[in-house]
């Protein structure tokens, strides 16, 4: 006669089966691991090839992007209220301290310069495909423009 199974002997897997089953789960979440990395990486390299759309209905050759609060870019707003700046160039002026848009293109911008975003700061001028950083920089670029130097 056959002996009967009870419920306590029954194994779904054997030792070697365990140890394939594991080994198996291993390889398939180093596989997904190496995905999601790569899938990542790609991203970023996508980034640059994007083309900056600038927010708003008039599309500037120059930009100037500022913070609020902002010690040198209150110093190039004295320069640019004292020098009469607006009124012989044409630009546009973008918060970004306070606008995540308006700061999301500044970085996309620096991007496009080569530069990197995360070091990127405040006062910020994007003219003509170039990109100027700083108090000194920006100033001396608009003293330029509006026939100062």
């Amino acid at each position: 006669m056959k002996k009967k199974e009870t419920s306590d002997s029954k194994k779904y897997f054997s030792g070697k089966h365990k140890k394939a089953l594991v080994g198996l789960l291993a390889i398939v979440a180093i596989l997904v691991g190496v995905t999601v990395v790569w899938g990542m990486m790609r991203s970023k390299d996508n980034v640059v090839d994007v083309e900056v759309e600038q927010s708003g209905d008039f599309k500037a050759d120059m930009v100037y992007y500022y913070g609020k609060e902002c010690t040198h870019c209150n110093n190039i707003e004295k320069f640019i209220d004292e020098n009469k700046v607006e009124s012989k160039i044409s630009f546009v002026k973008k918060e970004v301290w306070h606008d995540a848009a308006s700061d999301m293109e500044m970085r996309a911008r620096s991007e496009a310069c080569a530069l990197d975003p995360a070091k990127v700061g405040v006062p910020f001028l994007w003219a003509r495909g170039k990109c100027y950083i700083g108090e000194v920089e920006v100033k001396k670029y608009l003293k330029k423009e509006i026939g100062m130097e």
